[in-house]
């Protein structure tokens, strides 16, 4: 047992080290929940390691083997760490920016009015001249679509994922880059960005490609060839059983295989290629050029299925079901296999080009591009001038029950008008009918929060209750849809209904015979279906000081009560703010509020002799000359409010009003 133990250590050290590259797939666990683990796992390790400890070869091989699967473990609890949501989103976070000292600016202004006199007060006080900060610092790389795409994905991408709003230099910067390319580069680029965020996220892709991840790789690797030249060549295999010197080997073998397969993917990677094209010498040059000629070799360009998954739902109430009947229904198995067995896939080639002009057109079409992603088919029924006559189907309901009403009115429009050819708009409306489908049926969490989910089961329902009353007369998907249409539908369903039943079925035929009434050309109609469609795409990706003193001194209880209350809600909506921005809309009062922290320290740390108590604090913010805005001096670069807010606080204190706060 003595002389086994040593060997069982030095598995398990191998064990550990072959926990590689791998994605990592436990992101929802608390990376301090992973820290505990490799405190647990390595004190375990170490454990067994004292117990079995002896002076033989064996025993001292095992350590660099320990510490390889140290290196391993502690990478991906690394990798967790930076993955998590809370990290990665304040790794992005700039550095707080008071911006120029306005309260300094302002002492000298109050003697001077004029434009060439606030100037030079701006250059007595060591401050550079007011200036844009739109477009400073901003290179954008041309070798290359990689290059791009790499640009995109950190100054941009990366944001946005992580809910941060983009400043108008990102956005022109984004729109300069992506306007001038083809369809197909702009999709090759975004996938690009997608598979270095998937890198980020699943991979140990931000320990691997830096110097330290460099050392610690290179560590591991020279200790597990190593181990197994020593084992090889200096322990006596006599002493130990054929199966343990066998099992030891295949670890060991296994081990390097490893190591020298994830060089190989470091080497070929689209990191090693961004890195090497920021060089600028003729080696650094020659390595990229070897190494993107042997990647076209061995790899495909593409990074993706570059299929989608389609749900139709006539097609699904038509086809015979009673098939999963049978299946158990333990957790819901029979349902599951129903939902995945209905389920085809399209390729996307063809609908690149539509998406991508149909996106140029509106941003010509719209100064305000963040308005862009508001719109879920209404901007092209309005461009049309169809507003009055579609718009209940798409701005008067949820955006769930549009997409149902818009699935059924697009397959009961194309049957007539179907479509062979898969570039046609019909083809390309239905695929992205199917998909928009799908994704509220098998991807809920998805779209924005509704009650899809009731209403499209109530609407199957309501579909094969049609369907199976009307069997005998249903020979095929094409007969099924003209009785449909055929149904009267003068009176609003809900009428009938009542609002009980969330469905839809009635409600999309009645859209459908309004879409087919229109006085377009069928290739102007489908043209208008597929920009519906994209544009409710597009909206699915998109989804997500007062002073105190003079209450002080008032008698009246009731207004320090009301003043008590103003203060605890105001300070409840700055914890949202700063603890909880998730509870409030989108914006960047993140950085706001770090920019106007760290204003007012230097504010108050300049002061601090002046400064005893904290209405001594607020009496000198009051004091701060703010006729000029302060935008004027401070520019758009820094985010603070600080004098803004003392200029609001003012304007309150002077209103003609009685001291009440409500």
């Amino acid at each position: 047992m003595a002389t086994k133990a040593p060997i069982q250590m030095l598995e398990s050290g191998l064990s550990a080290s072959l926990h590689k590259n791998v994605r990592i797939g436990c992101l929802d666990i608390p990376s301090d929940a992973q820290l505990l683990g490799l405190v647990v796992q390595v004190g375990v390790a170490f454990y067994v390691f004292l117990r079995s400890w002896a002076r033989t070869p064996l025993t001292f091989l095992s350590i660099p083997m320990f510490v390889a699967g140290i290196i391993k473990f502690g990478e991906r609890t690394c990798v967790l760490r930076s993955a998590s949501k809370n990290h990665f989103r304040d790794s992005l976070l700039p550095v707080p920016d008071p911006g120029p000292d306005y309260a300094d600016f302002m002492k000298g202004y109050s003697s001077w009015k004029d434009e060439r006199q606030v100037d030079r007060t701006r250059r007595e006080i060591g401050e550079k001249p007011l200036q844009s900060t739109v477009g400073d610092g901003i290179t954008v790389p041309s070798r290359n679509y990689i290059d791009k795409a790499y640009f995109l994905f950190k100054n941009q991408f990366k944001h946005l994922y992580a809910d941060l709003i983009l400043s108008l230099d990102d956005q022109k910067t984004s729109e300069g880059i992506i306007r001038y390319m083809s369809s197909e580069d702009a999709f090759k680029v975004a996938e690009m960005e997608l598979n270095f965020m998937y890198d980020v996220l699943y991979t140990k892709a931000t320990v691997i490609y830096s110097l330290l991840g460099i050392l610690l790789r290179s560590t591991s690797f020279s200790f597990t060839i190593s181990t197994l030249a020593a084992f090889h060549f200096f322990i006596d295999k006599h002493e130990f059983s054929n199966i343990d010197i066998d099992i030891t080997y295949l670890l060991l073998f296994g081990a390097i295989f490893l190591e020298v397969y994830a060089l190989t993917k470091m080497i070929l990677s689209d990191w090693s290629i961004v890195w090497l094209s920021s060089k600028t010498n003729s080696l650094a040059d020659s390595i990229y050029r070897a190494i993107t000629s042997f990647r076209s070799v061995i790899t495909s360009d593409k990074r993706w299925s570059r299929r989608m998954a389609q749900n139709n739902l006539i097609d699904s109430c038509l086809r015979d079901k009673t098939k999963f009947n049978q299946v158990p229904r333990f957790l819901d198995m029979n349902k599951f296999l129903e939902r995945y067995w209905y389920m085809t896939w399209e390729k996307v080639d063809d609908m690149k080009e539509p998406i991508f002009s149909l996106l140029l057109e509106m941003t010509n079409d719209v100064r305000d591009l963040r308005s862009l992603l508001k719109h879920r088919g209404d901007y092209v029924i309005t461009k049309r001038g169809f507003i009055e006559t579609l718009g209940w189907s798409i701005v008067d309901v949820e955006f769930d029950h549009s997409i149902l009403l818009w699935h059924i009115a697009t397959d009961l429009c194309s049957y007539s008008d179907d479509d062979p050819n898969p570039k046609s708009r019909c083809k390309i409306s239905k695929c992205l009918s199917e998909y928009m489908l799908y994704l509220l049926v098998m991807c809920p969490f998805m779209l924005p929060k509704g009650i899809g989910e009731f209403r499209f089961r109530d609407t199957c329902s309501e579909t094969k209750r049609f369907f199976q009353q009307r069997s005998e007369s249903i020979s095929d998907r094409n007969e099924a849809c003209r009785l449909l249409l055929e149904v009267d539908t003068q009176v609003e369903p809900e009428e009938g209904k009542g609002d009980k039943s969330k469905s839809v079925l009635f409600e999309a035929c009645r859209l459908a015979k309004e879409l087919k009434s229109l006085n377009m050309e069928m290739g102007e109609k489908w043209m208008m279906v597929s920009h519906v469609w994209v544009e409710m795409l597009c909206y699915a990706a998109s989804q997500d000081l007062c002073y105190p003193c003079d209450v002080d001194k008032s008698p009246d209880t009731n207004l320090k009560s009301r003043c008590e209350i103003s203060k605890c809600l105001s300070e409840y909506m700055l914890y949202l703010l700063v603890m909880c921005p998730f509870m409030l809309p989108k914006g960047i009062g993140e950085f706001r509020f770090r920019d106007t922290c760290s204003e007012t320290k230097r504010f108050f740390q300049q002061r601090s002799e002046s400064i005893s108590n904290r209405n001594e604090a607020c009496r000198l913010l009051l004091e701060v000359d703010t006729e000029v805005e302060p935008k004027e001096v401070k520019g758009d670069k820094s985010k603070s409010v600080l004098f803004e807010a003392c200029r609001l606080a003012k304007e309150l204190k002077s209103l003609n009003m009685e001291i009440v706060v409500s």
